[in-house]
């Protein structure tokens, strides 16, 4: 301060997370218009998972899941006609991600 007086707080002690989730394994199967995801992944503050899709005329990421039944994010997606190129990844609360695939390459029917 104008004084040139300070003071000392006691120290806080915080717990911070730097590890990306971990992908312990991962399926995607495609019938026609559907993707069928399935995967085991663990992290205890998880967040979502999430996906891209870089051939949409505008990609942004949308929401496959938001939590994990059992460590299982299982989601059946649907897709407009055509050809696709899709990323997904995990993130927890922290920011943290682990992709779980990248460009993945499929057509819709």
């Amino acid at each position: 301060d104008v004084v040139n007086n300070s003071v000392t707080s006691r120290g806080v002690s915080l717990d911070v997370d730097f590890t990306a989730p971990m992908i312990n394994s991962y399926d995607i199967d495609v019938f026609g218009r559907y993707l069928n995801f399935f995967s085991i992944i663990e992290e205890v503050n998880f967040d979502q998972v999430r996906y891209i899709d870089y051939n949409e005329l505008n990609p942004k990421y949308r929401k496959l899941c938001s939590r994990l039944v059992g460590n299982i994010c299982q989601k059946n997606q649907r897709f407009t006609q055509g050809e696709h190129n899709v990323t997904m990844e995990a993130l927890d609360k922290a920011g943290n991600k682990a992709v779980i695939v990248e460009g993945f390459e499929f057509n819709a029917q």
